[in-house]
């Protein structure tokens, strides 16, 4: 089942050929060793362009985004495989 969440997160990323790639993100003290990014797209939420990001975590399935004018990212949607 799809829980929105909407929290900030920690992320830790790479940059691999001009490109940002999601490693690991941390929520609720908990860390999330990400397996693979699914699908990578941007918006624009006021003016502030937002990278977002669909991710596969330990049979999960994850959307985090990064708020590129606040430097903030965010946990957006989260499903748990359960």
């Amino acid at each position: 089942m799809i829980e929105q969440v909407n929290q900030c997160i920690d992320v830790l990323v790479a940059f691999v050929n001009r490109r940002v790639l999601p490693l690991s993100f941390t929520w609720n003290k908990k860390k999330y060793a990400i397996d693979k990014v699914n699908l990578i797209h941007e918006s624009r939420q006021n003016g502030a362009k937002w990278y977002h990001f669909s991710l596969s975590s330990g049979g999960g399935f994850y959307k985090i985004a990064f708020d590129t004018e606040h430097n903030l990212w965010f946990l957006q949607e989260a499903d748990f495989g359960y």
